[in-house]
């Protein structure tokens, strides 16, 4: 007890306790995704977000199983058109086994107008959310991730599909000749919570 009181003691150095450990994750509690919003889109238009577990990466699937994917375009209408705010709450998933290359695929999108004032949606860009960490245990937490431009190569999907995402990506930003480039300065925020905080 004298060990736990010295480290739990409040002082200039006290650091926050990591809660990624405080239970091993569990199937059937499952865990939830909130996309909260954008920062800094590069139009002053409206922005949707497709989102999907990948793998098995239901949005490059052919046909797409829309069962499998999740849409936010509720906006909060008094946010800041730039950042603009979604009203969803949490996606819950269950039954899901935890693997270190799963992550939450994010596809953004808008409205594109041709010259017949047709409009039709326009990917934007997109970017991953990690969800388990490599001892399998859920990374919880509140995410502000980049967003890279346009429709993912298919050459970087099977990449980060077989792979830790965010070490390849990294990776791939290194290179002269990326096949991947940031939207600057846009970025999503995303919110992980392992579902048995809520037991």
């Amino acid at each position: 007890m004298r060990w736990i009181d010295a480290r739990l003691a409040k002082s200039n150095v006290t650091e926050l306790i990591d809660m990624t450990y405080f239970s091993k994750y569990l199937p059937q509690f499952g865990f939830k995704i909130a996309i909260d919003g954008f920062h800094n889109t590069p139009e002053k238009v409206p922005y949707v977000c497709l989102s999907c577990l990948n793998p098995p990466g239901a949005l490059h699937q052919t046909p797409i199983d829309p069962s499998q994917v999740y849409l936010n375009s509720q906006l909060d209408w008094e946010s800041p058109i730039t950042t603009p705010h979604f009203t969803e709450e949490f996606f819950s998933f269950y039954n899901i086994n935890a693997r270190n290359n799963l992550t939450l695929f994010l596809e953004v999108k808008t409205i594109a107008f041709n010259k017949k004032d047709v409009p039709a949606f326009k990917t934007v860009g997109w970017t991953v959310v990690p969800i388990f960490n490599p001892n399998g245990y859920m990374q919880s937490g509140c995410y502000q991730l980049p967003i890279f431009k346009g429709v993912i190569p298919k050459d970087v999907l099977d990449r980060i599909t077989q792979n830790d995402a965010w070490p390849v990506l990294m990776e791939l930003l290194a290179m002269k000749k990326s096949p991947v480039q940031l939207l600057e300065p846009m970025s999503v925020v995303v919110r992980v919570v392992d579902g048995q905080r809520e037991v």
